[in-house]
């Protein structure tokens, strides 16, 4: 179906929240919509009460099994979605307004590209917002190396994604960062200046401890996913937020010696088409 969108919530014992969330869904105006639940086997009534929404409604679908947390149920949600566009929300978000996705998928400029994004109404305060800020605008690319666009805005074309890959379970309250990382290094996102979701500052994400494996990969992946240098202006300067990781690195004796042995290469490279250049034009 043309631009059918495919909504991926993950859940774990969330009873409290997800009857709201699904709810919110279920309103909007735009209703070329599926609903994926993936569960993480709770034990709190969750299972119920999506198990009541899917007799109600033939587009919410579910399943529930162990999984080895969030990003891994929503690698999971990707391989059942059948839509054009995939969405995630959390089972503690809610949509914005019941037009919201109308006003999405009635852009005639959105089928041009493979990731559309917007904002996101904060819902309670954390150390890197506060309740009620609108969060947060239109991103480049030194904004997106220091700071996340949250996934709670973020429309993904399906086909994109199967380039992509997984969401990286190593990254247990990061990966979507990553994740946006990897999408922004290939392609142009589309901005629509609006709010997609209320986002519950109080998740998962922004209530677990600091996510020290992404931390430690950080700049190593940044410079594979643009591929750029350590010494590139992008993540050689004060204001890049992983700025003391980079100068570590770069007085690691390993990534001197790579970082020479490139440049003598590229020395010899120029070298070898002078020569040649001087070889051809003695010829003529």
């Amino acid at each position: 179906m043309n631009n059918l969108l495919s909504i991926i919530i993950p859940t774990f014992n969330a009873s409290a929240t997800i009857s709201k969330c699904l709810e919110s869904i279920l309103k909007q105006t735009y209703n070329n919509i599926e609903v994926v639940v993936v569960d993480g086997c709770s034990t709190d009534g969750t299972i119920e009460k999506i198990a009541a929404f899917a007799e109600k409604h033939k587009n919410v679908h579910w399943k529930s099994e162990k999984d080895k947390g969030i990003y891994d149920a929503m690698n999971k949600g990707v391989r059942i979605a059948k839509g054009k566009w995939i969405y995630f929300l959390g089972s503690d978000d809610i949509l914005f307004n019941n037009d919201i996705l109308k006003e999405v998928f009635e852009n005639p400029n959105i089928n041009n590209y493979n990731v559309l994004y917007g904002n996101v109404e904060i819902v309670g305060s954390n150390s890197w917002a506060k309740d009620g800020d609108i969060y947060d605008g239109e991103f480049d690319t030194p904004k997106i190396l220091n700071k996340n666009i949250c996934h709670q805005c973020i429309f993904y074309k399906h086909e994109f994604v199967k380039l992509i890959g997984d969401y990286n379970p190593n990254y247990k309250t990061c990966a979507d960062w990553d994740y946006n990382l990897r999408c922004w290094s290939k392609t142009k996102f589309f901005y629509l200046p609006k709010v997609i979701a209320s986002f519950n500052a109080g998740g998962f994400s922004t209530t677990n401890s600091i996510d020290q494996v992404f931390f430690d990969d950080y700049v190593k992946n940044v410079i594979e996913y643009f591929s750029i240098s350590l010494f590139n202006p992008l993540i050689n300067n004060p204001y890049f937020s992983f700025y003391n990781s980079v100068l570590y690195h770069q007085k690691n004796e390993n990534y001197l010696k790579y970082y020479v042995y490139r440049g003598k290469n590229k020395i010899k490279q120029k070298i070898g088409l002078f020569k040649r250049l001087i070889m051809n034009l003695q010829k003529l």
